[in-house]
């Protein structure tokens, strides 16, 4: 979703100078990003587990646990972002459900993009909120359902 969001931004909505900035973050996070192929089955990210990266699904399909549920992820999805933004463990466990081309934003590749445009922080940060709040608001209806 972020790598969509910076380009839906620079074609559509955004004003010329804002455009500029976008590309370079663009062109830089471009650069520091690994393809890999991931096998079916395969563990990704542990719950519990130092946050080391980032991931972006470029193609096939993943499973995330969390709090005993399961979440499908597929391409444009992202996950590892919050951990890292909290310097914290991994919330859930991710493994490829089908063989995945996914591509990895390594910690230090992060920082060094944080420091150098806050926007993108605060990009994130709005992101993660947003996200905590669904999880938040899935919860309830779960705690609800189960009351019934």
């Amino acid at each position: 979703m972020i790598l969509e969001e910076l380009m839906l931004d620079l074609m559509y909505h955004l004003p010329n100078n804002k455009r500029v900035r976008d590309l370079e973050i663009t062109s830089e996070l471009m650069i520091m990003l690994r393809s890999t192929i991931t096998r079916e089955h395969t563990p990704i990210v542990v719950a519990g587990e130092p946050a080391t990266a980032m991931y972006f699904i470029v193609s096939g399909q993943a499973k995330a646990e969390v709090g005993g549920h399961s979440i499908v992820l597929g391409p444009g999805d992202v996950f590892g972002a919050d951990a890292l933004l909290r310097s914290g463990p991994y919330d859930a466990t991710v493994f490829a459900d089908t063989p995945m081309r996914i591509l990895v934003l390594s910690a230090q590749d992060l920082i060094v993009l944080l420091r150098k445009y806050p926007t993108l922080k605060r990009r994130l940060e709005r992101q993660s909120v947003k996200r905590e709040k669904l999880r938040q608001s899935a919860d309830k209806d779960r705690a609800r359902r189960a009351t019934l």
